[in-house]
């Protein structure tokens, strides 16, 4: 619920979204504005300055754009290329002999795991994951057996 103090406390400005990472403590996004937009309140709040944050999505014609929902797939293949990425699950690829330590040896970790995936998952690319049911569920047992495994050495 918005109060009238909160309307009367709130700056608008327009920002993009440039980076958004999560650790253990949170999840953290970082907004690039423009130095003709952001607001001088802002710039005077203090670091960790607690804020009722508001998120509208600006549309190519420049009015406000409803935020999409996101398919099942489309969940997948982001999951897919966020957990290519992951040490641990590069670590999991290894200790369950599905890649060797070999496999690793040229450094390019992110690019042994999206192909091991690619392979695995019997696509050409993670994008395929959009509509493969086949791959969808080949993921998920591969993405439960890895749950299971990170659970056993946490």
């Amino acid at each position: 619920m918005v109060t009238e103090e909160v309307k009367q406390a709130t700056v608008i400005f327009e920002a993009l979204k440039s980076r958004m990472y999560q650790n253990k403590d949170g999840h953290y996004l970082t907004l690039k504005i423009h130095r003709n937009d952001i607001p001088e309140e802002l710039i005077r709040d203090d670091i960790n300055c607690r804020y009722y944050v508001t998120v509208t999505p600006i549309g190519d014609d420049e009015k406000p754009a409803p935020h999409r929902e996101r398919s099942e797939g489309e969940f997948l293949v982001a999951e897919v290329g966020r957990l290519t990425k992951d040490k641990n699950f590069q670590e999991f690829l290894v200790e369950t002999n599905r890649l060797s330590e070999e496999d690793f040896l040229n450094d390019d970790y992110e690019e042994v795991t999206a192909n091991f995936l690619r392979n695995h998952l019997n696509v050409v690319s993670r994008a395929e994951l959009k509509g493969n049911i086949l791959a969808q569920e080949s993921w998920q047992t591969l993405r439960g057996e890895y749950d299971e495994w990170k659970y056993n050495i946490s």
